[in-house]
């Protein structure tokens, strides 16, 4: 409940900030292509010897006003962990194993731009799977989940069109009970503006 209401207080200052200003606006709409690295919390795998750090890779698209929010949608890939270990004894005989969860959000996204800095938030849901392949037998299970992300982010300009930028993000699933930070370099490309 706190969470919720400091985001109305930063929603509030926003809109407070755009009727203040009398420039005519001007509209962007980007899209932003994210790779890096992500780590997650240990506490789900302590027993299982998992590999919780892995690649992610997300795309976004952006409703930009040149003001201070901003507004749009993003989706993914988010490696959670994975584990392999081979000629593994058994009351069954020797096989090879392999374990994987990953999760796929699509958040609404967003973004307010505070000096150089862009302070995210993300609200959505996570398509999450896990799979285990053990006796040449693969075995899949899914859920969806609610997910929460907080990050801090940094672009430049390259130029018009075209910049770069990294960002530090911190997700939160609710199914399974897990936290995943990320490490991320991002490409962004203006497609329209008006």
């Amino acid at each position: 409940m706190k969470k919720f209401y400091v985001f109305l207080s930063l929603l509030y200052f926003a809109v407070t900030c755009l009727n203040y200003s009398q420039n005519e606006s001007q509209h962007h709409l980007t899209v932003e292509l994210l790779a890096g690295s992500s780590i997650s919390s240990i506490g789900v795998y302590e027993d299982d010897d998992m590999n919780i750090i892995g690649f992610t890779g997300e795309s976004r698209i952006m409703w930009e006003p040149e003001k201070l929010l901003r507004i749009g949608f993003e989706t993914g890939f988010l490696h959670l962990a994975h584990s392999k270990e081979e000629l593994i004894n058994t009351e069954f005989g020797v096989t090879n194993r392999s374990n994987s969860l990953n999760a796929y959000p699509l958040m609404m996204i967003f973004n307010m731009k505070i000096w150089k800095l862009e302070a995210i938030l993300g609200l959505g849901a996570a398509f999450v799977t896990s799979k285990i392949n053990a006796f040449n037998d693969i075995s899949e299970s899914s859920v969806i989940t609610s997910v929460k992300m907080y990050g801090l982010g940094y672009s430049m300009k390259l130029t018009e069109k075209l910049g770069i930028g990294c960002e530090f993000k911190y997700f939160a699933f609710s199914t399974p009970q897990l936290l995943l930070g990320t490490v991320e370099v991002k490409c962004k490309y203006t497609f329209a503006s008006w």
